[in-house]
């Protein structure tokens, strides 16, 4: 029974530590909303690479196509706003439940994974999502109103049906 608890130990330990590239989320200036970045798009963005972090350039509607396959587990990630002479200003990685001036703009449910469609569904689209938001305005994305609203802009950008 002991060798099987240090097995399985020690094989979680190894997935652990397979190494993960870092990652960069450019978001322009003032942008405030839901975000995906959609993997392993052949029609997407190329890979872009800085000092061998990963970037990601989010566009005006929020909704990424990348070639960048997806990463799981503890990825090292700093998210900015970049204006328009490229000058970068970092943007905190809050939580729902931190306590924090409720105004305050940051990145908000990071790292969250998904899929859009059946894990079955050779077509089924694999994303990360984020917000950009304050604490104030977040439940708002949650509404029913809101998600059908952004599937339907991943729709018309994929071609993906839901």
């Amino acid at each position: 029974m002991h060798l099987v608890f240090y097995f399985l130990t020690f094989f979680s330990l190894m997935g652990c530590n397979q190494s993960k590239e870092k990652e960069i989320y450019l978001i322009q200036s003032g942008f405030k909303g839901k975000v995906n970045v959609i993997f392993n798009n052949a029609k997407g963005e190329p890979t872009k690479y800085e000092n061998g972090v990963r970037i990601y350039e989010i566009p005006k509607d929020g909704i990424l196509l990348t070639q960048f396959k997806v990463q799981e587990g503890l990825i090292k990630r700093d998210y900015y706003y970049v204006d328009g002479s490229g000058k970068r200003n970092p943007l905190k990685i809050m939580t729902d439940s931190e306590n924090t001036n409720d105004s305050e703009i940051g990145i908000f449910r990071d790292g969250t994974i998904g899929v859009y469609g059946d894990s079955n569904d050779k077509n089924s689209l694999t994303y990360q999502e984020f917000y950009v938001t304050d604490k104030n305005k977040l439940e708002g994305y949650f509404t029913d109103e809101s998600i059908n609203e952004f599937n339907k802009r991943v729709q018309v950008k994929t071609g993906y049906k839901f």
